[in-house]
């Protein structure tokens, strides 16, 4: 379904399939800087950060990579981020070159916009991708998508960080990596019913957790359950 931002404060409005928390993430194929095709498969079983932005020659889009690729020297050889654009993989080159981007990879969009439809990003005035952040686990599962709102802003990294983390880190037998990811959903990803599942999985495994505790008895108190 079509929904709209705003760029430059103008309404614009995205096309393609809009992408959604828990939904299998789509494959796709870009264009790397040799010009050939890439597909997305070649990063499955790794978590991955995709980093959408319309165009490499304006400011907010340099602080974008600039910023992510700073990040990425942080993160573990299973985490990979990814930069896509409809830039022509010559611009793309060259600006890495210019900032020293050697941390993300760095795809164009421009040939069939198969990123961009599978996953909404495709500004239908203008045929650019709008600007945002997909965060997709080892499985494949979308745990995160940030549509910034104005296309002129930055994305929320430290949001989309945060879910890297929780997607990297998952442990479904451990209690204490259960409860984070169920906090990241509940204080971050404003999705409360995502976040009672991993809550119960956590209070499941350890009964006596006292912030996964907390957090169900909020539940109660929201549902004038006070017993």
């Amino acid at each position: 379904m079509d929904h709209k931002v705003t760029f430059g404060g103008k309404p614009v409005t995205l096309v393609g399939n809009r992408c959604k928390v828990g939904e299998t993430a789509p494959v796709f194929t870009v264009t790397d800087a040799g010009l050939q095709p890439v597909s997305s498969d070649v990063f499955h079983g790794k978590v991955r950060i995709y980093s959408v932005f319309p165009s490499v020659d304006t400011p907010v889009c340099s602080l974008q990579n600039i910023r992510f690729n700073r990040e990425a020297s942080k993160l573990g050889d299973d985490v990979v981020v990814v930069s896509l654009s409809v830039d022509l993989p010559f611009a793309q080159k060259r600006f890495c070159a210019a900032e020293g981007i050697d941390r993300v990879h760095v795809f164009s969009d421009y040939r069939e916009l198969d990123f961009g439809m599978k996953y909404g990003f495709v500004i239908d005035s203008l045929r650019l991708l709008a600007r945002g952040v997909v965060v997709v686990d080892r499985d494949d599962v979308v745990r995160y998508v940030e549509y910034v709102p104005e296309v002129t802003h930055e994305p929320d990294y430290e949001k989309a960080l945060a879910f890297n983390t929780e997607a990297y880190d998952y442990d479904d037998e451990d209690s204490i990596t259960l409860d984070n990811l169920a906090q990241t959903y509940y204080r971050l990803g404003n999705d409360k019913a995502k976040a009672r599942e991993f809550f119960q999985k956590a209070i499941e495994l350890k009964p006596t957790q006292i912030d996964t505790l907390y957090f169900l008895a909020q539940y109660d108190i929201e549902e004038g359950n006070k017993d």
